[in-house]
């Protein structure tokens, strides 16, 4: 009577290890063929970071100690059109006479008067710039640090500058071929 017992506790036993390897089969093949795809992309978001940072670049010197090559701060002009509190045409008049004057603009020439037609031209630029449907948006790409000085005495809320390292060259084109 005990062997039958025993048998039927044995089979059971194997049914229940057979039950239990296809219930961790069947979970399996749901983690790596149903939601394979999901849990790759979290694994990698989880694992990998990129962060990209620029060092600052070294001066360069003649062997008689001129600059040739040098660092500068500039600053990228951004405004938060949701910000905004003045009309654009006021901001652009207050803006404009500002900005034309950047060296880094390229408008005036020194020791050149601006033309009149020259700064109608920079203000409806601005304003085009300003009609797209973007809230952050790029007004000028690099301006001086004199030039962000100055628009920071205007206390505009949506004005924000963006600092970044820029290369100036004194004299100008010499050994440009080499730097």
């Amino acid at each position: 009577m005990t062997k039958p017992r025993f048998l039927l506790r044995a089979k059971t036993t194997i049914w229940l290890i057979y039950l239990g390897f296809f219930l961790v089969a069947l979970r399996l093949f749901y983690w790596q063929v149903i939601q394979g795809d999901k849990l790759t992309t979290q694994a990698y978001e989880q694992s990998q970071r990129q962060i990209t940072h620029q060092g600052q670049r070294g001066k360069i010197y003649t062997a008689d100690g001129h600059l040739l090559v040098g660092n500068a701060q500039a600053y990228k002009l951004i405004i938060a059109k949701d910000r905004l509190e003045l009309p654009h045409s006021e901001l652009i008049n207050q803006l404009a006479p500002i900005l034309v004057t950047d060296p880094n603009l390229d408008l005036a020439t020194a020791g050149a008067e601006l033309q009149p037609e020259q700064l109608a031209n920079f203000k409806d630029q601005l304003q085009q710039r300003l009609q797209t449907k973007k809230n952050w948006l790029v007004l000028t790409p690099r301006v001086s640090q004199h030039t962000k000085n100055q628009l920071d005495q205007l206390e505009v809320q949506s004005l924000q500058f963006a600092s970044e390292n820029i290369r100036y060259y004194p004299e100008a084109s010499m050994a440009a071929h080499v730097l």
